[in-house]
C-alpha cells in the first residue's frame, strides 16, 4: 500500500509587512502621498515599487 505524499507548506511570510501597511494607513491612503517616489528610492530593503500612471502615481509592496 503506498501512501501519498502530502505537501504542507507553510504560508511564505510576508517580509516588511508592518512598514508596508504603516506607510500605507499614514501616507498614501490618507492623501499625504505626493507621488514623489521618496519610499521607493529611500527603502534600504528595496520591496516598495513605483506605478506611474497617468493622474495616479501609488508605490505598492513589491511581493504582493
Amino acid at each position: 500500500m503506498a501512501l501519498a505524499e502530502t505537501s504542507t507548506e507553510a504560508p511564505k511570510p510576508e517580509r516588511w509587512s508592518f512598514q508596508w501597511k504603516e506607510l500605507h494607513e499614514e501616507v498614501i491612503t490618507s492623501g499625504l502621498c505626493t507621488g514623489c517616489a521618496g519610499c521607493v528610492i529611500s527603502c534600504p530593503h528595496d520591496v516598495i515599487g513605483y506605478d506611474h500612471v497617468q493622474g495616479g502615481f501609488k508605490p505598492f509592496h513589491i511581493e504582493e
